[in-house]
């Protein structure tokens, strides 16, 4: 497993648009493992209770899961990446998640995806 680290600390990082494409790919194959693990994973046996994402917010974080990137979506989706996004940013939030990767794991637990 590799990971990327950002030390922002002396000057700021301003990452050009190849860096957050190679980022976003990198996050997308680690999104294809994950979701392989959960689904082999059984289901907790409590019921969960999460905020309710809508339909569009579960068609995403399905494509998420099934490793499309944020550009894959917004081209399969017919939206714009700015609008895929701003859905990306709103299940983190509703799903209490702090990265896409905890984002897919808590939906598989919440049956929100499969």
């Amino acid at each position: 497993m590799s990971f990327l680290l950002l030390d922002c600390e002396k000057e700021p990082f301003h990452p050009s648009e190849r860096t957050l494409e190679t980022v976003d790919a990198l996050v997308s194959r680690a999104a294809k493992s994950l979701s392989s693990v959960l689904s082999q994973s059984s289901a907790p046996d409590w019921p969960q209770t999460s905020p309710l994402l809508t339909a569009r917010e579960k068609q995403v974080t399905q494509l998420l899961a099934e490793g499309y990137t944020t550009k894959e979506i917004a081209a399969h989706l017919y939206l714009s990446h700015h609008t895929i996004t701003e859905h990306i940013r709103t299940i983190l939030s509703k799903l209490k998640a702090k990265n896409r990767p905890e984002a897919i794991a808590k939906a598989f637990r919440q049956h929100l995806i499969h």
